[in-house]
């Protein structure tokens, strides 16, 4: 059986923490970010 390639949409989504945990990003912050105001964030 060939070898499974990484989830490339995971990757960039989540990050490990030093203690092994899962961090995920804040939803709906990967564009249109020339609308959004400081406020928005």
């Amino acid at each position: 059986m060939p070898k499974l390639k990484t989830k490339s949409s995971a990757k960039k989504r989540f990050k490990i923490s030093a203690k092994g945990k899962v961090i995920m990003a804040q939803a709906g912050k990967r564009h249109g970010m020339i609308k959004r105001t400081n406020s928005q964030d």
